[in-house]
């Protein structure tokens, strides 16, 4: 019985390990302007080691919208509020208050180095910029994250090999 509990808890590990490899792509189509775009995603992938309550379950999903402009952004969906820190306040968009998040960045293995991320606030989205950020990341194979939670700082790891292209995407559209 012991071995039979063993081999299903590793099939499920083994399991959640190839789906964080899967990206998906999909329509979001916007009814009201009579627009469309290309989301394309992860499925949810796990912080190196959980949080303290009540953020021990957090996760976050990887997405890419593809613009037809070829200003793609990457962004990371969690499944709430990250209540993240090391950022300033900042207005955008008229008068809604944004995070400014200093996010930790190593790209395929290289230097860390520092790049920016926007959170509104009570938003579970980070935003990176779709100037400098959003390409090195989109650029990369693998990429991991690091950013200053509540309850501690931890890194998600996203394997980009397996992530298709926009404007692949974008032409069959």
């Amino acid at each position: 019985m012991k071995k039979m509990l063993i081999a299903v808890g590793l099939l499920l590990i083994s399991t959640q390990i190839v789906m964080a490899d899967v990206w998906q792509v999909r329509t979001v189509k916007n009814e009201f302007e009579g627009t469309s775009s290309i989301r394309i995603h992860t499925d949810y992938l796990s912080l190196n080691r959980p949080l303290d309550f009540p953020y021990q379950d957090l996760r976050a999903i990887a997405v890419v919208d593809c613009y037809d402009n070829g200003k793609d952004v990457f962004g990371l969906r969690f499944t709430q509020d990250p209540n993240l820190t090391n950022y300033t306040l900042q207005r955008l968009f008229g008068n809604e208050i944004h995070k400014r998040v200093a996010v930790q960045v190593k790209l395929d293995g290289g230097d860390i180095k520092t790049f920016t991320a926007y959170n509104k606030a009570g938003s579970p989205w980070l935003t990176f910029g779709e100037m400098h950020d959003s390409p090195a990341i989109l650029a990369s194979k693998k990429v991991m994250l690091q950013m200053d939670f509540y309850k501690g700082t931890r890194h998600i790891t996203i394997d980009m090999s397996k992530r298709q292209k926009c404007q692949t995407q974008l032409t069959k559209k």
